[in-house]
């Protein structure tokens, strides 16, 4: 990690510099606009905590990853909220990539993967002449390229794993803390609808069906930490974390991500020793009988009503492409989108651009911008480059992750092995997923993507595994 003795005299100068003139401008505001004076002892303590926070970058990045739970809700309009954590955010990225590139020299581009992910990302924002030609909208252009940005954090994870011994379970950590608080608000919001149901059919397909990515990713990594603990007490805490994300996945009723589930589990259950398939058998039992468990205590005998639901729409997923209206729907918008990519398959429409197609669910023509397969709305957006770039990106950490998976055994790489064999679940998961719930152009998805990347790829550039600091 980036440290005051890595940088040179005049970066430390600067970088106080910043954050002192930053100071007196709030004072000097405070002090000509009366108005607003109140908020001066606020906006202090922001900037001193804010200080304080930039001193420990391993801190900052579990902070600035835990807070996503401040706009994991897509509220309509703009929160005050997001209008914080964007600024928190911004100011992150200018830090973080303003102290690596000009003060400390680092060179944070080092791999085939960083260069194509810098290029994607600096390419992007120049399809707003595509947006143009194109009648888009301005409003779903910024929309769009706000949640791509989210990718950025690929660099600064990459280095946390990388360099310091406490990175990885930092990042850990932050992620469980994230799908933690969107388990507690979906499993609230689940037993409102259940406690306002008139109707049984209302009991039988209520869903809480919001951030199911952010429930997959702790799933993935606490059943990998469960099957590879040794401890009985390690491995009860484990099991208890997993049937916790397993119960809020399930509540959230989303066939495409029980079915990703099932089959990044398969591709691990693939490479695992047999020792480790057995325990992974086990967890699923376990989890089967905690999510029942807790069904029971907190719903009582409506759980009859919702385990029959969940069965009812477990069971359809194997006619759901030709019997399930939204999902028919769906194929039609694939349709639509396709015969667009042909018009322009090089280039695209760029961001924010609507195409028009017939809704089979409201029976009437709309245009709209977004479309729900994602590795067509990657080409729609940015033509055959920008598909490319982001698939290699992709592709790119799957295969660093089952690499890593396969090359690690020793006792004293568990870790890295754990988050490996989760990583590459998650992210064969969400590839299959992102077909019928586009999981490249929502920030809770992106912001995934980008953290599990940048954990394989610092695994990968560990020296032998072993930490450097």
């Amino acid at each position: 990690m980036l440290r005051e003795e890595t940088l040179s005299g005049w970066g430390r100068f600067a970088i106080h510099g910043v954050f002192g003139l930053a100071t007196l401008l709030v004072v000097y505001i405070g002090a000509t606009s009366p108005d607003i004076v109140l908020f001066v002892p606020v906006a202090l303590l922001a900037a001193i905590g804010g200080w304080l926070l930039f001193q420990y970058p391993l801190v900052n990045i579990a902070v600035l990853i835990a807070g996503f739970t401040l706009i994991a809700d897509f509220d309509e309009g703009i929160q005050p909220s997001e209008i914080a954590y964007g600024l928190y955010y911004a100011m992150f990225l200018g830090h973080w990539f303003f102290t690596r590139i000009f003060l400390a020299r680092r060179p944070i581009f080092a791999s085939r993967t960083d260069r194509y992910l810098i290029l994607f990302l600096l390419l992007a924002p120049l399809t707003i002449v595509l947006t143009l030609v194109y009648d888009g909208s301005i409003g779903a252009y910024i929309k769009e390229l706000h949640a791509l940005s989210m990718l950025s954090l690929y660099w600064p994870v990459k280095e946390a794993v990388r360099d310091n011994r406490r990175g990885i379970w930092v990042i850990i950590g932050a992620l469980a803390f994230v799908g933690l608080l969107i388990f507690i608000r979906n499993f609230l919001s689940y037993a409102d609808i259940i406690n306002n149901a008139s109707q049984a059919w209302q009991v039988a397909r209520g869903r809480a069906v919001t951030n199911e990515s952010l429930l997959l990713i702790p799933s993935f990594i606490s059943m990998m930490l469960f099957i590879y603990s040794e401890k009985w007490s390690t491995r009860i805490i484990w099991a208890f974390c997993f049937s916790l994300y397993f119960t809020g996945l399930i509540l959230t009723q989303s066939r495409g991500y029980w079915a990703s589930f099932i089959f990044g589990t398969g591709v691990v259950f693939l490479i695992v020793p047999l020792k480790f398939k057995l325990r992974m058998v086990t967890s699923a039992l376990i989890a089967g009988m905690a999510s029942f468990t807790i069904g029971l205590i907190v719903f009582g005998d409506v759980l009859l009503l919702i385990v029959s639901g969940l069965l009812d729409r477990f069971l359809s997923i194997q006619s759901a492409a030709t019997k399930d209206l939204s999902l028919v729907n769906r194929f039609l918008e694939n349709a639509a989108v396709w015969s667009r990519i042909q018009h322009n398959p090089i280039l695209g429409h760029g961001l924010g651009t609507p195409f028009r197609f017939y809704d089979a669910v409201w029976q009437f023509s709309m245009n709209r911008s977004w479309i729900h397969n994602g590795y067509l709305s990657l080409w729609y957006r940015f033509g055959i480059w920008g598909l490319f770039l982001f698939l290699y990106v992709y592709a790119s950490s799957i295969w660093a992750a089952l690499r890593s998976a396969l090359s690690r055994r020793r006792d004293e790489e568990q870790i890295f092995l754990v988050i490996s064999l989760a990583v590459l679940g998650s992210l064969t998961a969400m590839s299959l997923s992102t077909n019928t719930s586009n999981a490249f152009f929502l920030a809770d998805t992106l912001m995934i993507i980008g953290v599990l990347s940048g954990l394989v790829h610092g695994i990968k550039a560990r020296p032998d595994g072993r930490c450097t600091s």
